[in-house]
């Protein structure tokens, strides 16, 4: 019997070698799953923020878009605004310009127009006289 109680003695030294063993691989792994579970919320933090800067970029983005569009049709407006003061000045050029060659050709044209009354009253005359004489 002293055999096996020097036996159970002796098992009882593996079993508490073991224990220690698996204590000190149990504190390790914990310690492990600590430093793991840290890392991964700051990861998760920094998806976060990544995540929240990209949000704020694309409505950055989308604003600079929508602006980028308002400033196109703005200016297609004007260049429309322009275009039609554009054919409105030419109109009003060619209406000048007509109106100069008009007062030019009527300035030319009434000299001819007394002449021509001379000539219709000269006529007139020498038929009266041509009349008379006959």
């Amino acid at each position: 019997m002293a055999m096996a109680v020097w036996k159970v003695y002796e098992e009882l030294d593996e079993v508490k070698v073991e224990n220690k063993k698996l204590r000190v691989d149990l504190k390790s792994k914990a310690e492990l799953r600590e430093h793991l579970k840290k890392i991964q919320n700051d990861m998760l933090t920094k998806i976060q923020e990544a995540s929240s800067k990209t949000e704020k970029q694309a409505e950055q983005i989308s604003a600079v878009k929508q602006a980028n569009e308002d400033l196109k049709h703005e200016a297609n407006e004007k260049n429309l605004d322009l275009e039609q003061n554009i054919n409105v000045l030419r109109a009003e050029i060619k209406e000048e310009c007509m109106r100069k060659v008009e007062d030019k050709l009527k300035w030319k044209k009434e000299p001819f127009k007394y002449l021509e009354e001379a000539h219709d009253k000269l006529r007139d005359q020498f038929m009266m006289s041509k009349n008379e004489w006959e």
